[in-house]
């Protein structure tokens, strides 16, 4: 099953810690700062995942995660940053996942 996760639905969090169960026990991942994902208020940051980050403001982006039954398996970020496409003149976007 593949779950759309918009910007600020409660599955966002599932969609950020995915990658702590894909990689666990790999020696040479470097987990990313959560807060720079979620939020921390305690540090002043706002997260990438978050409708209220700055980015969002000139850029679209959807995720999806990927399940087999309940256990999360895959996800995938979409974006297109109309700012870069309007100053390089071109229309393009971006897809990051993680399998």
């Amino acid at each position: 099953m593949i779950e759309e996760i918009p910007l600020g639905s409660p599955g966002i969090r599932d969609f950020a810690r995915f990658p702590w169960s894909l990689y666990r026990g790999d020696p040479l991942w470097t987990p990313p700062l959560t807060g720079d994902l979620l939020d921390n208020r305690l540090l002043g940051l706002i997260g990438l995942l978050k409708p209220h980050h700055p980015y969002h403001q000139h850029a679209e982006v959807i995720q999806f995660l990927a399940k087999r039954g309940r256990q999360p398996v895959g996800r995938i970020s979409a974006a297109v940053n109309h700012r870069f496409n309007d100053y390089y003149k071109t229309r393009i976007g971006s897809l990051v996942f993680s399998k």
